[in-house]
């Protein structure tokens, strides 16, 4: 769970409980204060608790006191639609049960309360309509709620779709690649084999162009594994845009009108940008991320920043320490800091 989320719940319980407790200063009865506590329990297990069935046993009691607590003093209407209001927004937020039933007897527990205590009709429809007003604004709090873990289950759900994504496109060109390769070194391994005996020297052209297919397969594969084979940076910017938005990633881009740069300076940097959107998809919580390529002199400069690493992972494995070995070799550097709030990888290649 993300830090914000942990701090709506946080904000979203609070809320909920000053609002109960409201209702008991307003009637500080022992039933108002049984009904209150168990719509507090209910709370509690709709925002914090595993899911089980345990509390559900205080349900009866908790509408058995809210009948209770609404007959103490009914000349008071706040007091008489709180607490039906309050059980039945925690029994709603609570259990997967039809919200409408449970809301309705929660309007009818105030409604019939008041006009059965004093015989106007009138009184009991405010009444009603009050406790329909409470109903909503404790529910209103406890929905938005609901929506933000959807939201971030939705983010995550994204951020695991993008990293499979990739994966697929890893496998499709590996698939591409080794099986054209693979089909031809079986076919003329087996022309090869039947041409030995009775024609060596066509025999052994076969196996060097074998052995020339099993080269190719070789540097195929590197370039696959390596990234070697062509990407654009432009389209890898715009790949890693549009996934960073779907993720629920707001990403700013500052592009400088860079021209022309030698392809190899060119793939090196959209190798970066790929490697660097997948690692803050997987290994952080951002909610904010940057990319700006700037001319500084005779180079050009890569930052890709975002916000929120996850706890632990501020630090790269395998992926960064590859690139930075290739930048290196290509004159340039590439280097990556984090802390607690932030991660950024910066790199740097002659123009």
């Amino acid at each position: 769970m993300t830090r914000s989320l942990r701090y709506l719940r946080h904000f979203t319980a609070g809320s909920l409980f000053f609002s109960v407790l409201v209702v008991v200063a307003l009637s500080p009865t022992p039933a108002t204060v049984v009904a209150c506590a168990v719509a507090g329990v209910l709370y509690v297990r709709a925002l914090y608790a595993r899911p089980g069935s345990w509390v559900l046993r205080l349900l009866p009691v908790g509408l058995i006191c809210a009948v209770i607590a609404t007959a103490q003093n009914p000349e008071q209407i706040w007091p008489v639609v709180g607490v039906p209001a309050s059980v039945a927004a925690a029994v709603m937020a609570a259990t997967n049960w039809p919200r409408p039933p449970i809301a309705g007897t929660g309007l009818a527990v105030a409604g019939v309360t008041v006009a059965v205590s004093t015989g106007d009709w009138p009184t009991a429809l405010v009444a009603t309509g009050a406790t329909l007003l409470c109903v909503l604004a404790l529910m209103a709090q406890f929905w938005v709620w609901e929506v933000a873990v959807r939201l971030d289950g939705e983010r995550a759900r994204d951020a695991i779709y993008a990293v499979d994504q990739e994966r697929q496109r890893f496998a499709a060109d590996l698939h591409d690649i080794q099986g054209h390769n693979l089909q031809a070194i079986v076919l003329k391994s087996e022309l090869a084999a039947r041409l030995m005996t009775t024609d060596p020297e066509r025999a052994a052209a076969e196996m060097r162009a074998v052995e020339e297919l099993a080269r190719d397969a070789l540097r195929d594969t590197r370039s696959v594994a390596h990234g070697y084979r062509e990407v654009s940076l432009d389209t890898e910017i715009t790949n890693a845009v549009g996934l960073l938005q779907a993720g629920g990633v707001r990403c700013h881009t500052d592009l400088a009108s860079y021209g022309e740069m030698p392809a190899e300076t060119s793939r090196l940097l959209a190798l970066l940008v790929r490697e660097a959107t997948t690692n803050m998809l997987r290994h952080s919580a951002a909610t904010r991320a940057g990319i700006t390529l700037a001319h500084i002199d005779a180079k050009v400069e890569l930052r890709v920043r975002n916000d929120r690493p996850l706890e632990g992972r501020i630090h790269d494995g395998q992926g960064l320490a590859g690139l930075e070995e290739r930048f290196a070799a290509a004159g340039g550097k590439l280097r990556w800091t984090g802390g607690v709030d932030h991660f950024e990888v910066e790199a740097v290649l002659p123009r």
